[in-house]
């Protein structure tokens, strides 16, 4: 089999190595603490994300031509389960998850499922109306005619993905750091690939023609969910809106995951741990002054009710 160089495959290899990190990662987080709707469909997103960017990048660097067609309908299947993905991840980041039963996420991806079937059977044209090879920069590309059910599968696609925009970003306004922190990160890096795809789809310079950069522009959001990850602890802390709800607390509010590591804690309560930044994804015991000391240590608790239960 042929291979050609092409540069701009590089960003979408990049993009595809750190979805893929970033699923490996979601996905031990719900093997240590069970299954949770955010992480779960974060898991799903940043794989969908990977598989996409992965056979992009395949694409451009084949040269046979049938080789190229396949791989350009098999990255549509990461493609495709992208953009459910993401909605299905912004409803649960938000805590909308009454809106997340089975027959519900099963609905979102049925227009995905005909799109894949159409356009790997192309009955009467509707995935494809025609496909042919260029040279662009010193390489060969791959340039395919969508039919109605391709222009349909997009349509669809952006209207989850700006659903989801928007979702998050009703939040992102009312909350403090680091949700409001978060939640930036994960807008900003939707929005960058949300341009470059109005502007390859609108054949708008500078984009018009040549490379589909849509799966390079990855690479953008591959970086900022990678920071919100491990720097913002966006799978540890607790959804945006028990986040909002604390933020209104006239109270200090501090609360811990089931392995006693900090996941929230409101503005009252940040003066007194005397450190601007709150300290999220910390063990209690560091985070906490005295919190051994602490009339409602759960874990004093929980001893002192095994030992009531022995002495009886």
């Amino acid at each position: 089999m042929n291979w050609q160089h092409s540069v701009y495959a590089y960003p979408m290899v990049f993009a595809a190595v750190v979805a893929a990190i970033l699923s490996g990662y979601a996905l031990q987080s719900v093997r240590r603490r069970g299954r949770n709707p955010t992480v779960v469909s974060f898991a799903v997103l940043t794989a969908a994300v990977a598989f996409w960017t992965a056979t992009t990048a395949v694409k451009l660097f084949l040269v046979a031509p049938g080789a190229k067609l396949l791989a350009y309908k098999l990255l549509h299947v990461g493609a495709m389960t992208a953009a459910p993905a993401f909605f299905v991840f912004a409803l649960a980041y938000t805590d909308r998850r009454e809106l997340l039963d089975r027959q519900v996420v099963a609905a979102l991806y049925v227009v995905p499922a005909v799109f894949l079937v159409v356009l790997f059977t192309n009955p009467l044209e509707l995935g494809y109306t025609g496909w042919e090879l260029s040279a662009v920069d010193g390489g060969v590309t791959l340039s395919v005619t969508d039919g109605p059910v391709s222009v349909f599968g997009l349509v669809y696609g952006f209207v989850l993905l700006f659903l989801g925009l928007g979702v998050i970003g009703q939040y992102a306004l009312e909350l403090d750091r680091p949700y409001r922190t978060q939640a930036t990160l994960l807008l900003v890096g939707m929005v960058v690939p949300s341009v470059v795809a109005a502007l390859e789809l609108t054949d708008s310079p500078p984009l018009a023609g040549g490379v589909n950069l849509i799966p390079a522009s990855l690479a953008v959001p591959a970086v900022t969910f990678g920071i919100a990850v491990y720097r913002y602890k966006l799978l540890d802390i607790l959804p945006l809106a028990y986040a909002a709800a604390g933020a209104h607390s006239t109270d200090g509010l501090v609360v811990l995951d089931a392995d006693e590591v900090v996941v929230h804690v409101n503005d009252h309560v940040r003066p007194l741990l005397g450190a601007d930044d709150p300290p999220l994804g910390r063990p209690a015991s560091e985070a906490l002054p005295n919190y051994d000391d602490l009339a409602g240590d759960p874990r004093r608790a929980t001893r002192s009710s095994r030992a009531s239960a022995t002495s009886n």
